[in-house]
């Protein structure tokens, strides 16, 4: 996704600068829906960031693990404290 550009190369450009690192991709979703459906769409989101790693910035697959999250508790005070496009991305 385009939106995804900037952090896949900033994470890119962390990894070539240090050949040791290793990285493990959480993919996230939220508990609507069925289980079954969350994690393969939360394993399908963490592998499309490993595919990118590689096939766009050359990064070595074995240094990448990829891995699925769901979200299965709740929040004091709010049920829901995401809207449904805010998926737990994490700032770099």
């Amino acid at each position: 996704m385009p939106e995804s550009e900037p952090a896949l190369a900033e994470i890119a450009k962390l990894l070539k600068n240090d050949a040791a690192l290793k990285l493990n991709v959480v993919g996230h979703t939220d508990n609507d829906g069925a289980l079954e459906t969350n994690m393969k769409l939360s394993e399908a989101r963490a592998a499309a960031v490993v595919q990118a790693l590689v096939a766009k910035y050359g990064i070595a697959s074995a240094r990448l693990r990829s891995f699925a999250s769901l979200r299965t508790t709740r929040w004091v005070g709010s049920p829901r404290p995401f809207g449904p496009r805010d998926d737990l991305r994490s700032p770099l």
